[in-house]
């Protein structure tokens, strides 16, 4: 005799005349659902946020490499690594161009990067001009924060903003401190 199951309601055959679910699964699902409260669904975190989460992880990975590259041991095994990694990086690569031309629509309001070498820039001023006039905005805004009065902007928001500024900050922070003390993870030579 056929019965029909509480849970995905698909037809079975009972082993037992008092079986109520056709399956383990089914029945775990069914005690959960008498069991357990209702969970809220998991919000999930703006993507914009998570877009920059994402980036500013990959951009350390990056670096992490970079370094790697420099290592003194690197010479000697250039080929193992390469033959154990170049397939996966290109593909990384050919993703990231993928997402590079997806983003192609929208251009950044700021392209200024600090970098090591001679590459051009944007904008034609030195390093420490650079830093001068981010530090300066940055002092700006924070006089302007003053102004915002309490209740205007939503919590979640206030807790998104105070999260991004926390998080630029750091990031400020570590470069300044880079600059001003040489790094600790110089390759030894030998």
């Amino acid at each position: 005799m056929a019965t029909e199951c509480d849970t995905c309601g698909s037809e079975f055959s009972p082993a037992r005349a008092d079986a109520r679910y056709c399956s383990g699964r089914c029945r775990t699902i069914a005690y959960r659902k008498r069991n357990e409260p209702e969970r809220a669904p998991r919000k999930r975190r703006p993507l914009p946020d998570a877009f920059w989460k994402g980036t500013y992880d990959l951009e350390r990975r990056v670096e992490s490499l970079g370094r790697l590259v420099s290592d003194d041991r690197f010479g000697r095994n250039r080929e193992v690594v390469a033959q154990m990694n170049r397939g996966s990086l290109v593909r990384v690569r050919d993703q990231l161009d993928q997402i590079i031309a997806d983003l192609s629509h929208a251009e950044p309001a700021v392209t200024v990067t600090l970098v090591d070498d001679d590459s051009p820039r944007p904008v034609k001023k030195s390093d420490a001009e650079m830093l001068d006039e981010i530090i300066g905005s940055i002092a700006d805004y924070a006089e302007l924060v003053q102004f915002v009065r309490p209740g205007k902007v939503p919590v979640d928001e206030a807790v998104t903003m105070a999260s991004k500024a926390r998080v630029a900050w750091q990031v400020i922070d570590r470069r300044l401190t880079n600059i001003i003390t040489p790094s600790r993870h110089k390759p030894k030579t030998r």
